[in-house]
C-alpha cells in the first residue's frame, strides 16, 4: 500500500497507461528477465502476471487492464490476458498469435494472426466484457504485415472499433 499523499516513483518501468486514478505499466524483472504487468489504483500496487508469461502492450480502461502475454517454449504463440479489477484471466487460448490488445473498459479488441504455409491471416477480434462474448470483426488474408495487406493496432471507444489497414501500397 502507498501512504496517503505519497508520490509513485517508477524506476526500470516502461509503457505507462492511465485511466482516471488507475495506472498500469511494464516493469522489467531483473532476476527472471520477464516483463511484469503492474497495476496501481489509489490504494494498492499489484503485480498482475506472476507465474504467467512475460507481459507486453498493456492497456487500461477504467479498472480493467489487458495485455499480450508472450509465448513460451512449450506454447510459442502469444495470448491476451485481462485483469477485471479482482483477478487475472487468460482471455485467449488458441494456436494463433493474439496481440496488441486495447480496451475502453467495456470491450477488449486485439489482432489474431494465423500462419498457414506462406500466408498470414490477420483478423480483429472484440470481446464484450459484460457478456463474455468474443466476435471476429474482420476477415483479412495477407502474406505479411508489410507486404500484401494486413491490419494493425485496433482501438475501441463505445460502439466504434477502428484499426489500421494496409492495402499493399499504404496504411
Amino acid at each position: 500500500r502507498r501512504p496517503e499523499g505519497s508520490r509513485l516513483m517508477v524506476g526500470g518501468s516502461i509503457a505507462p497507461q492511465i485511466s482516471g486514478d488507475n495506472i498500469t505499466w511494464l516493469r522489467a524483472n531483473k532476476v527472471s528477465k520477464e516483463l511484469e504487468v503492474i497495476f496501481c489504483n489509489s490504494r494498492d500496487i499489484l503485480h498482475l502476471n506472476p507465474g504467467l508469461p512475460s507481459g507486453d502492450y498493456p492497456e487500461i480502461g477504467g479498472s480493467y487492464v489487458v495485455w499480450e502475454g508472450s509465448g513460451t517454449e512449450e506454447d510459442p504463440d502469444s495470448e491476451i490476458f485481462f485483469y477485471d479489477g479482482k483477478r487475472t484471466i487468460q482471455l485467449t487460448d488458441n494456436d494463433r498469435d493474439d496481440a496488441y490488445p486495447h480496451t475502453d473498459g467495456a470491450t477488449i479488441v486485439w489482432i489474431g494472426t494465423d500462419r498457414i504455409f506462406d500466408h498470414v491471416i490477420e483478423n480483429i477480434f472484440a470481446h464484450d466484457i459484460q457478456t463474455g462474448e468474443t466476435t471476429q470483426i474482420t476477415d483479412h488474408l495477407s502474406r505479411g504485415r508489410f507486404s500484401e495487406g494486413g491490419v494493425g493496432f485496433p482501438q475501441v471507444g463505445g460502439s466504434v472499433i477502428a484499426w489500421e489497414g494496409y492495402d499493399g501500397d499504404d496504411w
